[in-house]
Formats: C-alpha cells, sequence, structure tokens
C-alpha cells in the first residue's frame, strides 16, 4: 500500500535537465547556445502551466550552474556529483545537440535512459547527428529546429506528450526508493562498520572505484540507479545476500499503521522526506523485529518511534 502525501514543497515538482555542451564553446558559441538554454528552460515550464489541466514543471540548466568559464572553483567530482544526482532525480531530459554535443551530455543521456525516462534531443538543422545516438532503444525524440519558435514548440510538444510520465515521476521514485530502502539500509549498515582498509578492500574485491562504491552507500537512489552488476558486486564484497531484500520478506505497513503515520505526518508538520524515512525505517525494523512490540497504529505510537530514531 502506497503511502499517499499532499502538497510537496516544490523542490518536489517534476525535473526536466537541459543538457548542452559546455566545455569546448567558444565565446560566439556560448551566445548562440545560451538563449536556445533559457528558450527550452521557458517553454518546458510554460507547456506545463499553459496545458489543460494546468500543472507545473521546474527545470535544472547546467549552462547556468556548472559552466567552466564562471570560475566556480568546483572540482571534477564535484561537478560530476551535483549533474549526476540532478539527472537521478529527473523526470525528463532534453539534450541541446549543437555540434554533436558533448562527452559530458553524452554521460548524462546514458543515465537518463538507464533511468527510462523520456528524453528529446534537440539539433540545429543540418547540425550532425550520431548514428549511435539516433539507434538507442530508448524513449527519445529526435527534432531539428532551424528557428527560435521551432525549438520553443517542440519542446512544448514534448512535455505535453509525456505529461503522464513525467508528473508521474515524483511518485515513482519514492515508491523506487521504498523498493530498495531495505537493501540500501543492509548495505549502509555493513559498509558502516569497516575501516578505511577494508573499505578499500571491499571495492576492490568489487571492482568498484572508491568514490563509486562511497556514492552506491549515500542514498537508497543511488543504489536503485546502479546497474545489476554493481549490486551483485557490491553486495557479494560486503557478504549480504541482495535477494532476500526483494524476496518479499521485508513485511509492509498495515493500513491502521500507514493512517496513523499520515496522521502524525500531519499533526507534527513533518516533512514528506521525514515521513517516507521513518516508512522505510518501520519496515526495515519490523524485518528485523526490532518492533513487534510497538504497534505503530497511533500518532503517539510513530512520535515515539522518532523520538528513539532520531533521539529527540
Amino acid at each position: 500500500m502506497r503511502l499517499a502525501i499532499e502538497e510537496q514543497p516544490r523542490e518536489e515538482l517534476p525535473l526536466i535537465y537541459v543538457a548542452s555542451a559546455l566545455s569546448h564553446l567558444t565565446e560566439s558559441d556560448r551566445s548562440k547556445l545560451k538563449p536556445w538554454c533559457d528558450a527550452v528552460s521557458e517553454a518546458a515550464v510554460n507547456a506545463a502551466l499553459q496545458d489543460t489541466p494546468r500543472w507545473e514543471v521546474r527545470t535544472h540548466v547546467p549552462f547556468e550552474w556548472s559552466a567552466p568559464w564562471t570560475g566556480d572553483g568546483k572540482t571534477p567530482a564535484e561537478v560530476y556529483r551535483a549533474n549526476m544526482e540532478k539527472v537521478r532525480g529527473a523526470a525528463a531530459l532534453i539534450v541541446l545537440g549543437y555540434h554533436g554535443g558533448s562527452l559530458g551530455a553524452g554521460q548524462e543521456l546514458a543515465w537518463a535512459t538507464a533511468a527510462r525516462v523520456p528524453t528529446l534531443y534537440l539539433r540545429p538543422i543540418d547540425d550532425p547527428l550520431s548514428r549511435q545516438i539516433e539507434g538507442t532503444p530508448a524513449d527519445i525524440v529526435f527534432v531539428e529546429f532551424d528557428t527560435d519558435d521551432e525549438l520553443s514548440s517542440a519542446v512544448v510538444r514534448f512535455v505535453q506528450a509525456r505529461r503522464h510520465p513525467i508528473e508521474d515521476h515524483p511518485r515513482r521514485l519514492r515508491d523506487r526508493e521504498i523498493v530498495f530502502s531495505p537493501l540500501f539500509d543492509a548495505v549502509e549498515q555493513a559498509w558502516g562498520g569497516l575501516s578505511v582498509d577494508d573499505r578499500q578492500g571491499v571495492g576492490g574485491n568489487a571492482r568498484l572505484h572508491p568514490r563509486r562504491a562511497q556514492e552506491l552507500v549515500a542514498h537508497p537512489l543511488n543504489l536503485a540507479h546502479a546497474s545489476l552488476s554493481e549490486i551483485l558486486a557490491l553486495t557479494g564484497a560486503l557478504g549480504i545476500d541482495p535477494w532476500r531484500w526483494f524476496s518479499g520478506q521485508t513485511p509492509e505497513l498495515e493500513s491502521r499503521q500507514l493512517a496513523g503515520l499520515q496522521m502524525a505526518a500531519e499533526e507534527f508538520d513533518w516533512s514528506a522526506a521525514e515521513t517516507l524515512d521513518l516508512y522505510r525505517e518501520a519496515r526495515t525494523e519490523l524485518a528485523s523485529e526490532g518492533t513487534r512490540r510497538m504497534r505503530l497504529e497511533t500518532m503517539q505510537d510513530w512520535a515515539q518511534f522518532r523520538k528513539a530514531r532520531r533521539g529527540g
């Protein structure tokens, strides 16, 4: 049974990620690409607002946030992590394939197609398009444009045509986090009990770069978006049976418990993120028989559970 959480804050609106080349641009390229990025962002937002019925999206444009010419002092690892996390949470990807795009935009395209989110690939008319990209078996729409109006119209058509998967994406992300949370908690606990040397040994045995291993144990959605090969390698090195956590042995909360959690969240003004954390923590604890004496059916039960988990 899914937990319904109403009135999501703006940061939980569906995110559309606008990718483009950055590193190899000349001053002339930048002056041409910036208005296109702005137009794509504006058209995406307006496409939802002007649809019937009205809905909302937000956009993220790396051209504005992580361009190398801004002198922001970010390291390559910081840029990778920031963009990876944004794409991980994105409901759709729009790529501006100016001059064939870039390796960075290509990596973002690979992340998005692996996450099965709709993608729009835009390119100026007569600009080259990689046959390999065009042959990708994923939900990708390819559009050429010659004028700003054609660019904006293509974005509007795409956003409105893909309304359902885009608008529904935040819910699916929450569901995915819930599904992977029991396995994540087991991996996080095992990883947390290791010394620095032991973690290096686990990473070596799993053939995972140290930062990649740390990335996988940082958030349930990172684990959810990992390849099966990576999950099996990491859990194998940690001595964890991953199939146990996908075999239905993690109990679902009963309807009375879900109702109690929802009432507590409303009464105590808990955020959606904290409510979701308490939900998954309760399921994990139930699986280990840690809360069988606590019914978790009333607001007071949940307040007590939260206090025990948070220390206040």
